[in-house]
């Protein structure tokens, strides 16, 4: 699924988030149950948390450089400013694409799924 795919089934009320997570993680081969898991632990499913004192923000509490440098890893630069780490959607396709690149340990919440 793609990002507009995504926001236009959002629009129109046919899946929710928790769904676009589900199925972009399954895309991805990655495990959907700690992908559900991770988002709920990093902002309780809220694109506008803010953690780490102000550092971390959106679904995935995404840090300033560390979202610029997952944009340009996943092949998403277009989306590297720091305001996109709010984009419930854009920061999902980023955060999957890194954890099925192996980068999962950057999330909390998904450190917590494994116990370590």
């Amino acid at each position: 699924m793609t990002r507009d795919v995504a926001l236009l089934l959002l629009a129109a009320g046919v899946v929710t988030m928790p769904g676009v997570v589900v199925t972009m993680a399954a895309e991805r081969g990655v495990d959907v149950t700690r992908a559900l898991a991770a988002v709920t632990l990093e902002s309780a499913w809220d694109a506008e948390a803010i953690g780490d004192e102000g550092d971390a923000v959106g679904l995935w509490q995404f840090h300033a450089g560390t979202w610029s440098w997952a944009c340009e890893y996943t092949g998403h630069a277009e989306w590297g400013a720091p305001e996109m780490r709010r984009d419930a959607v854009a920061s999902t396709v980023v955060a999957l694409d890194m954890i099925a690149a192996g980068w999962g340990h950057l999330w909390t919440g998904w450190r917590e799924r494994e116990g370590t």
